[in-house]
């Protein structure tokens, strides 16, 4: 399993809502997709 490094574009891009956050889901889903399928509990509130 590859990791990719997330944080760097987060902490240089962050805005405090949730369009943001969204966005950011979106840009990286691939690789959310494992960690909200396996880890997260409550994927629909991420």
């Amino acid at each position: 399993m590859k990791v990719h490094n997330t944080v760097p574009y987060f902490l240089e891009n962050y805005e405090p809502h949730e369009d943001f956050l969204e966005h950011y889901y979106r840009k990286f889903s691939s690789d959310f997709e494992q960690y909200f399928l396996f880890h997260c509990k409550n994927p629909g509130e991420k």
